[in-house]
């Protein structure tokens, strides 16, 4: 089966990035009393499928505790982060904690010292991928039955796959920060356009607020995902939806006795490029007098 190669092309999948945080972050040292109240929002994406690339992000709120001892004392501090993961499809990956906001507070020794503070950023960024590629056919011919045709059946198989000895490259960037794996293309990886997502949202209490995380203008080889006007909401504070872009959104909510309850809402798509394929050739014919023209030649 001989397989011929079409084309050489760079292959991309892309997004933009959007999403906020807000937490009331405490000093890990502080005695917590009974029914403290805490809040937070954030959220969480998966993204890839293209030759098996994928990159994840999870925000984390990562606070220390104080010390009174020794004098003067050792102050607390927090950070809001996004753990990164990013992956090539092709054995690179890289993991990052990206420090998207931090600070330090004040220990029990001084007298303006408070166990807690609310902070906050909105975050954005890009998901791209890129690798080298080829496109590819395999052509099978084939005789049915008895008699010979000609020109014979020819079954063409089209698909694209990563080139050997290219390079694939994976990266995230958010709030300037970028984290990328990149590498030559030792083994190829076959793609089915494919663009492969999962948005999460999430939030902590009514003082949490509401919380929107979006994937935008996707794509892949350049091309927009199709649009399929997906939507599904609990309410106006509560719905997905994979459209033009993929978004979730979820808002925080207090319970009768004012306890902060954990929402969130999350949407996993999976989503094919179209692809078009044309093929140009010629059938040879003859006169209906021409020498046996009804007559096929046995195969033996």
């Amino acid at each position: 089966m001989p397989t011929y190669r079409d084309v050489t092309r760079v292959s991309s999948q892309s997004a933009i990035i959007a999403y906020d945080t807000l937490a009331k972050l405490t000093d890990g040292s502080f005695a917590i009393p009974p029914e403290y109240y805490e809040f937070e929002r954030g959220a969480n994406f998966t993204i890839g499928g293209h030759f098996g690339c994928q990159a994840t992000i999870q925000t984390q709120f990562v606070t220390t505790g104080s010390a009174q001892i020794p004098p003067p004392g050792i102050n607390w501090t927090w950070q809001i982060n996004a753990i990164v993961t990013v992956d090539n499809g092709h054995g690179d990956t890289n993991t990052q904690t990206l420090v998207l906001l931090s600070g330090t507070e004040l220990n029990p020794n001084d007298p303006a010292y408070v166990p807690f503070t609310v902070e906050g950023i909105a975050v954005g960024g890009t998901f791209s991928f890129s690798c080298d590629s080829e496109i590819l056919y395999d052509i099978t011919e084939s005789q049915p039955g008895g008699e010979y045709y000609h020109p014979p059946y020819t079954v063409l198989n089209q698909y694209e796959r990563s080139l050997v000895g290219g390079t694939a490259t994976c990266s995230v960037t958010l709030n300037g920060q970028t984290v990328t794996a990149t590498g030559t293309i030792a083994t190829s990886q076959t793609t089915n356009y494919n663009y492969d997502a999962t948005v999460e949202a999430f939030s902590q209490g009514a003082s949490g607020g509401p919380e929107q995380a979006i994937l935008s203008a996707p794509t892949l080889n350049l091309f927009a995902i199709p649009n399929y006007n997906y939507i599904f909401a609990r309410d106006a504070t509560q719905l997905v939806e994979a459209a033009t872009t993929i978004k979730a959104l979820t808002t925080g909510a207090d319970d009768a006795f004012g306890t902060a309850i954990f929402t969130s809402a999350e949407i996993t798509a999976s989503l094919t490029l179209e692809r078009n394929v044309r093929n140009r050739g010629w059938i040879n014919s003859y006169n209906n007098t021409y020498p046996e023209h009804r007559q096929g030649r046995q195969v033996h």
